[in-house]
């Protein structure tokens, strides 16, 4: 029954957050003295808006290269990092936390394709305007801090 409570508790914690996703500008404008739970934040939100633009554009001829490629790219590492951070921050093994990273990184994708989808309706395009710009201080932040180019 704990461990029950404990899962409920990690999934509900992970998705409250999720209704009040602003734009990673923002967030970068509201946290100016970035700590290392900022920086989980940040790049569990990287991961997810890269797997989301990779989603849209990997069927896409237009796309496929260009977009999808890097994309992936940055979603994975992304991800790797948000589980690295999570393990400093909580003092767990890798494995003990993939959960927890996982229901996060998957709240945060759920709530872009809300967004996404929300916004497909009203204007017949996917990539609303704060996807772009989150995937732009992403992919701009994965060029600084990894010291790599996502374009071929």
């Amino acid at each position: 029954m704990k461990r029950l409570l404990l899962t409920l508790t990690l999934i509900i914690s992970a998705n409250a957050w999720a209704e009040d996703m602003i734009s990673l500008p923002a967030y970068l404008d509201k946290h100016k003295d970035l700590d290392i739970n900022n920086l989980f934040y940040i790049y569990a939100r990287c991961s997810a808006v890269n797997n989301k633009v990779w989603v849209l554009s990997k069927d896409s001829s237009k796309f496929k290269d260009a977009l999808a490629k890097p994309s992936l790219e940055m979603f994975e590492r992304y991800y790797v990092e948000a589980g690295n951070i999570l393990t400093k921050i909580s003092g767990k093994k890798p494995e003990e936390i993939r959960k927890n990273l996982k229901a996060t990184i998957t709240g945060m994708i759920e709530e872009y394709t809300t967004m996404s989808d929300e916004h497909f309706i009203k204007t017949g395009d996917f990539f609303l305007e704060q996807m772009t710009e989150d995937a732009n201080i992403c992919t701009q932040l994965f060029i600084d801090t990894f010291n790599e180019s996502v374009v071929n």
